[in-house]
This record gives C-alpha cells, structure tokens and sequence, in this order.
C-alpha cells in the first residue's frame, strides 16, 4: 500500500545497481562517515536524512547499523534497525531508485562514490512498506529506529503566547534544553519549521533540520545565543540575521565560532528567529551501559510522553 502513490513520478524511476550509477568505477559502502554523506533528493523523507546525519557524528553507530562493512558483490546487505524497540535484521539489495537511463539516483544522493546513506534509506523504506511511504514524519521516529533509544519532544506556537515576556520565558528555555543537549556528546537533536515559512527567508516549510550546536557568544558587549543547523538538502540556507553573508558577523564574532560561508547547508540563526520560524525540538539521548533519567512533570501529560 503506497500513502503518497502520485507524489513521484514512478515513470521516470528505475533501479540501478552502484556498478551502472558510478559508470563501472570503483565505489565503497563507506568512505569515512561524515554529515556531508548525507544529501537528500525528490523524495519528502527530510526527517529520517535529518536524523542520519546527526548519527553521523558517531561513526560507529552507522557502521553497527551493517552486519558487515564490505562491499557484497551479489548486492545483499543485512541492516540492522530497531522495530518497536527491538533489534532486527532488515535484508535489502543495491538496486537504488535512478532517473531513467541517466543512472542518477533520485531519493538519496550518494557523496562521492560510497553507498551507506542510500542503502540505509532503501532499509527505512523497505520497514514502511515503500519508499512513497516514508514521505513525512518525525525525526524522534527516526532517532528511534536507528539507536533503539526513546526521545522528547517540545514544541510551540509563537501565535498562542500571550505577550512579550511569555515567548522571552519559553524561548530562554528552549534554548537551554538545545545548549545542554548540544554539550553532551551523546544527544541527537532536531529542529523542525512550521508549515507557514517562506522560502523568501531560506527555510523550508514543515522541513526538518539536524542541530550541530547551540553556543552563545559576544556581540556589541551583549550575550547572542545562537543555533547551527543543517539542511539535509546539502544546500539552501537562512538568509537573515545571522546567517552566513549576514553584516552582524564581524572580526570578534566570528572568532568565537568556525563559520564557513559556504553553500553547504550549514547556518547559524538567533533563538528569536528559531521561535519564529521554528515549530518542534527533538532530543534522543544516546546512553549505554548505564541509567537514564527523565524529569516527567504535569505539562508532560499534554505532549503524551511515554517511556518504557
């Protein structure tokens, strides 16, 4: 059963094996595991590339993700995902979804000529029941499925508070829960828009991204608390306060963080603009071979948590 059957042109699809896509050259199932790896294409699954790209800070956990981390020359691969908390082997093969008789993959875009993010996707979809069904969702649900560990979520309307000093409380806060979470090696974090954005700003609307660090720093003797994202895109960024071209950032500023002005879809963008634009936060704590503790209190009844 396909959810999204007329959102891709199936016509133009075929499959094509790593051999066809790299024109016979050499190809590897990894060639170092780097968030650039990951680059989404046609295909509406932002949430689940956002979520792989953030694993990717942890080279280890995408590689435990294979039975082995050699290349099968008959395309068979065993991945292992977690369904309904539980670890399970996942079989596919390398037939990757291509435009036609140009052997250019449509969904996932491989980086350089390693293969690892497109066969992870074609395992998420092959656990949904199809590629067509994975478009939408959550990047907790991801998080999930590929550490096995539970997540949180916030999220927020700015157009249901109340007055100024009600969205200064929240969004201190919120940027609290990003600062802690981005300080502590073992988190992933995700921030999602809300479905009214503009593209005129740089953002995506319902559009998720990966977080890469929260950091406050100097600016005219005031205190600016600042996000980094990245677009699973692989390009496409903010372009207001902020951002990479933005006249905010001078010598002292950009001293205290390693800014790129490049098109990579890399960006810096203020808490104020975060709440603006911004809808959802999800945090997967990653713990291993020891406790782990939630602060649950009455509000949380709203968001329905559930922790097994």
């Amino acid at each position: 059963y396909q959810r999204n059957k007329y959102a891709i042109n199936s016509d133009i699809i075929q499959f094509s094996r790593p051999e066809e896509i790299f024109f016979g050259k050499n190809y590897k199932l990894f060639d170092g595991v780097t968030i650039d790896d990951v680059a989404q294409g046609e295909l509406g699954d932002c949430y689940f590339l956002s979520a792989l790209a953030a694993l990717a800070k942890y080279p280890k956990m995408i590689r435990g993700l294979f039975k082995t981390d050699k290349l099968n020359e008959n395309g068979y691969y065993e991945i292992v995902l977690h369904i309904d908390g539980k670890p399970k082997i996942v079989v596919i093969d390398d037939y990757i979804p291509c435009y036609g008789m140009f052997h250019m993959p449509c969904f996932a875009k491989p980086n350089g000529s390693e293969i690892w993010a497109l066969l992870l996707e074609k395992a998420f979809a092959k656990v949904n029941g199809g590629y067509l069904n994975i478009i939408g969702g959550f990047e907790r649900e991801s998080f999930e499925i590929l550490t096995g560990f539970g997540s949180q979520y916030y999220t927020w309307f700015t157009n249901l508070l109340s007055n100024n000093n009600d969205l200064s409380k929240y969004k201190d806060k919120l940027f609290n829960k990003l600062s802690e979470a981005c300080k502590n090696k073992n988190h992933l974090v995700g921030l999602s828009t809300n479905p009214y954005v503009s593209r005129d700003v740089g953002l995506a609307s319902s559009h998720a991204y990966s977080v890469l660090d929260a950091v406050t720093i100097t600016s005219k003797n005031k205190k600016v608390n600042l996000v980094k994202l990245r677009n699973p895109y692989g390009y496409f960024e903010w372009n207001g306060d902020w951002s990479d071209d933005s006249p905010l950032w001078g010598p002292e500023e950009k001293a205290q963080v390693k800014l790129l002005e490049d098109d990579d879809g890399i960006f810096f963008i203020g808490m104020d603009d975060v709440i603006k634009h911004f809808t959802l936060l999800e945090i997967c704590q990653l713990t291993i071979g020891g406790n782990l503790f939630y602060k649950i209190d009455k509000k949380d009844q709203i968001n329905g948590q559930v922790f097994n």
